[in-house]
């Protein structure tokens, strides 16, 4: 989220927040295509497959160190903050979701309803870096986001994977 020439303009702290996050996310994110790349190859989700659901809890506990780390985040901005907060609300969702947990997928997926309002009713335009070495920024498409946690709110199920 941050550019790379933007690294040396910060603290200490600052920097070990970010690349803390950074790669408690990246590896929740690993553990949890992991375990979709096993289920993909089972054809069907298994709750016996031990290696599955051990995956998506170590995805989870990695996604949940990764928010709590961005609560107390004061480098990133607003968009930045928004992007992340919805990445880790749609991944828990969809890991909860595969782990059979409804009560704990359907608050993730409200969070993200919550955070698309927030967007709307304060007018943020969120966008996000194309080049890490230019200033260039495009807006951030929610489609993915909107979609997921619409269609699990109407049917119960996910449509969209992690996101990356």
């Amino acid at each position: 989220f941050i550019k790379g020439d933007c690294l040396d303009q910060l603290s200490p702290k600052d920097l070990e927040e970010v690349m803390s996050f950074s790669i408690l996310y990246n590896l929740g994110l690993c553990h949890h295509v992991l375990a979709l790349a096993q289920v993909r190859w089972r054809g069907r989700f298994d709750m016996q497959g031990e290696s599955c659901t051990a995956s998506l809890r170590r995805a989870i506990a990695c996604y949940e160190y990764a928010h709590d780390i961005l609560s107390s985040c004061q480098v990133l901005g607003e968009a930045d903050l928004i992007h992340s907060l919805l990445a880790i609300a749609n991944n828990l969702g969809h890991a909860h979701y595969y782990l059979q947990d409804e009560d704990k997928a359907r608050v993730c997926f409200e969070r993200i309803w919550s955070i698309l309002m927030y967007v709307q009713t304060e007018d943020i335009v969120l966008t996000v870096h194309v080049s890490a070495t230019e200033g260039t920024r495009l807006p951030l498409s929610l489609e993915g986001f909107l979609c997921n946690a619409s269609y699990h709110c109407i049917t119960g199920s996910v449509l969209a994977a992690p996101a990356a």
